[in-house]
């Protein structure tokens, strides 16, 4: 699953209160959110009937998305097509136990095609592309990755 994206600007993101980032709504608003976890394109219809919660695309175009690894734990990124945004869940306004209001936002994914799992060793990648007037997702095929790196020869003695 995707663990962090740069925008065009070189800014990473990432999970957490760290770096939030704004979310477009589709009435053209934007808010500001925390990256609170991944939600499966599978299941986004499910998500969408949860009560005030909304569809977006990062506002911002996005450049790369990283992915941890599965079995080695090691960030490997890809570059994202040109013009494209990762669309997300967007959780209704909570309060802190600060008193803060913030929003959660959850990456949509979608399932890993077989040269994306060799290359980056998960079964999961990020949904790209572009939300229309009416919320629906305008999908945007990812670049096919380089191919993946031969495994670490082991010791032979």
């Amino acid at each position: 699953m995707p663990h962090r994206f740069r925008t065009k600007d070189g800014t990473v993101y990432g999970p957490g209160g760290k770096t939030p980032f704004p979310v477009r709504l589709v009435d053209g608003s934007e808010t500001i959110v925390i990256w609170g976890g991944c939600a499966q394109n599978e299941k986004l219809g499910w998500w969408l009937k949860k009560p005030e919660h909304e569809i977006g695309e990062s506002a911002q175009e996005v450049s790369a998305i990283a992915i941890e690894a599965e079995d080695t734990k090691e960030f490997i990124w890809g570059d994202a097509p040109e013009g494209v945004h990762l669309i997300w869940v967007v959780e209704p306004p909570t309060v802190s136990k600060a008193g803060h209001t913030y929003r959660l936002a959850k990456m949509v994914t979608v399932e890993a095609t077989p040269e994306q799992l060799a290359y980056f060793r998960d079964t999961r990648f990020a949904l790209l592309g572009t939300l229309d007037e009416a919320g629906k997702v305008r999908a945007v095929p990812a670049l096919k990755p380089p191919p993946a790196a031969a495994p670490a020869q082991g010791e032979l003695f």
